[in-house]
């Protein structure tokens, strides 16, 4: 049975900062403040009497609750399975069901100080291909009208701030677990995920504990370390699904498995933004995830049939499923001084290869490290002499891989893939 709030036994404060590494997009159908086709949600300050960005709280809550049962399911231990709630295992003893509380407030995230400056919302352009099936494998088809802008809201720092009350020493130490899988980039925040939004960091984490001394109550600053052993059942039963992590308790390159890659400009990248000459985020040019996405996907069609690209990159049918692969925009930790990504340029990125098979990874690995031009035609602006194309050739090269075990949940793999 879920703990009853009545009687007070601890109270703890989680606080610290969300970094956001790539663009930040939760969406909103309307909005006054405004005029693109598809805006982001602000929170209005009365007393600025302006619009800013921040973080709502029921979204942090929601991508935690939902972290934390994938941790809880591929370590054997059973809950329940929403929307039919109970109010008997751990996840709804935290997070609440429908018979019981939550025990945990997430406040919204505002933005910190340190981002007051910034851009507050930008636009990406975004474009949507279509396929037809023939014999089982899909066929690419023009879609001219699947065109369009989105909005979003740049990389900006926001101000974390978790309570919790009458937590068992398991159950603060998942929640713990759950905020340290957006830094193993296997947790992200809002929409536009596959097209690489949403990755982020959470930084300078402090955990204070408020109990009870006779009638007073006393504060105490928790050493995070004590807090993060979980048991694994004996009979544990993990499927592919994104409920679990796949093949979590076994030493193959099988699994969730995340990259970082550097990313390496064999010419000049140019892609048309929707007001400048090249899709930027902060005023600095990037390659968008969904580019290098959008060429894989693109790549594979010619060598997969079309059961095995809607397993690998997710299909909108009854039956399927979001994409396994999950790309980051490409970014460069220096400025770029011009409105293009020059030749040489490294930039950075990471893949997250949700639940997939060692081949799979490896021949999306192998195709990477090929010098490859990712956009079309039109942004590649033609061929130089020798047939290589003048814009766009980039080559990518793994930097270090880490899997989601159950003795180490970042496992480091760079090996199996390097």
């Amino acid at each position: 049975m879920v703990k009853s709030l009545e009687r007070f036994e601890n109270k703890y404060i989680i606080e610290g900062k969300i970094r956001m590494e790539t663009p930040l997009r939760i969406g909103k159908q309307v909005a006054p403040y405004s005029l693109s086709s598809a805006p982001v949600l602000l929170q209005y300050d009365a007393e600025l009497d302006a619009y800013f960005p921040f973080i709502p709280g029921s979204s942090l809550k929601g991508v935690l609750r939902s972290t934390c049962e994938r941790i809880v399911r591929s370590f054997g231990i059973r809950i329940c399975e929403p929307p039919n709630t109970c109010d008997r295992c751990v996840i709804c003893g935290i997070f609440g069901s429908q018979e019981g509380a939550s025990r945990v407030r997430v406040k919204d995230c505002r933005m910190s100080e340190e981002s007051r400056y910034w851009r507050l919302t930008e636009e990406r352009p975004h474009h949507t291909d279509r396929y037809d099936l023939k014999k089982g494998r899909y066929v690419n088809r023009p879609n001219p009208g699947g065109f369009r802008t989105e909005e979003y809201i740049p990389p900006l720092i926001f101000d974390l701030h978790i309570e919790a009350e009458n937590l068992r020493d398991d159950e603060i130490s998942l929640l713990l677990l759950g905020l340290d899988e957006f830094n193993h980039r296997r947790a992200h925040i809002g929409g536009g995920v596959s097209r690489g939004y949403g990755f982020a960091s959470v930084d300078g984490l402090t955990l204070r504990r408020l109990l009870l001394d006779g009638f007073r109550v006393r504060e105490e600053t928790c050493d995070l370390r004590e807090f993060f052993p979980l048991r694994k059942a004996d009979d544990i039963r993990a499927g592919r699904d994104f409920r679990y992590y796949w093949r979590a308790d076994d030493d193959t390159p099988n699994g969730c498995i995340v990259s970082e890659l550097s990313v390496l400009c064999m010419s000049d990248f140019v892609l048309k933004g929707v007001d400048e000459r090249s899709v930027s985020v902060g005023g600095i040019p990037v390659i968008p995830g969904s580019v290098i996405k959008g060429f894989l996907r693109k790549r594979f069609i010619n060598h997969w049939d079309a059961r095995k690209i809607d397993d690998v990159f997710g299909s909108q049918r009854r039956d399927g499923h979001r994409s396994r692969v999950i790309i980051s925009d490409a970014f460069s930790e220096d400025i770029i001084p011009d409105d293009r990504i020059p030749a040489r340029t490294k930039l950075r990125c990471w893949i997250v290869f949700d639940n997939m098979e060692e081949r799979d990874i490896k021949d999306i690995l192998s195709l990477l490290k090929q010098e490859n031009t990712i956009t079309g035609n039109v942004s590649a602006r033609g061929y130089r002499r020798g047939g290589k194309r003048i814009f766009n050739r980039v080559k990518f090269e793994l930097e270090s891989a880490w899997k989601f075990t159950l003795d180490d949940f970042h496992k480091d793999v760079t090996g199996w893939f390097g």
